[in-house]
């Protein structure tokens, strides 16, 4: 059996380890949450761009000469 001045530290060990694991867990959801945020504003944006020129007249299409035979 150990002493007590080992149980003290194993306990205050898993604390530490829970603690950490607290913070590195809210520091993960709040990244994929921004993330997920970023990604829904690009699609947006991109959506928004391709609804603009699928509605834009296409240009005249350009006109070639013709050379001539030698």
């Amino acid at each position: 059996m150990a002493n007590p001045e080992e149980l003290i530290a194993r306990k205050e060990r898993r604390e530490l380890q829970a603690a950490d694991g607290k913070v590195a867990m809210a520091e993960y959801v709040a990244d994929t949450e921004q993330r997920s945020a970023l990604t829904a504003k690009l699609r947006e944006q991109r959506l928004a761009r391709e609804t603009a020129e699928a509605l834009a007249p296409a240009p005249p299409p350009k006109k070639t000469r013709k050379k001539k035979a030698t």
